[in-house]
């Protein structure tokens, strides 16, 4: 019976060890995502920005159409980036994809 007691100390220093390596990893883990937190911010905005513009398609439609009525070279210039954008996004999109697929592979 003397080795039982021995074993509960040993387990009881070994819960605690545990516990106190837990809340240093917890504790690091939160110091290490505070660095997230400004960009997430930001992506939480723009999305934001993107739903509203996505309920709101008159604010941005008014828009370019004074644009379109001021200066035209501008609006048309700027749909012209808009679109090389949109094509190359279009184009890109399929190699993006199949790197993303290599790297949740690894």
């Amino acid at each position: 019976m003397l080795g039982s007691g021995s074993r509960r100390r040993r387990l009881a220093i070994r819960r605690e060890s545990l516990r106190i390596r837990g809340a240093l990893l917890r504790e690091s883990v939160a110091l290490h995502a505070r660095a997230f937190e400004t960009p997430l911010a930001l992506a939480d905005t723009a999305l934001a920005g993107i739903g509203w513009l996505r309920r709101n398609p008159q604010w941005p439609l008014g828009a370019a159409a004074v644009l379109l009525l001021a200066r035209p070279r501008v609006l048309l210039r700027w749909g012209g980036r808009g679109l090389w954008a949109w094509q190359l996004w279009r184009r890109m999109r399929p190699i993006v994809r199949a790197a993303q697929r290599g790297w949740r592979r690894r």
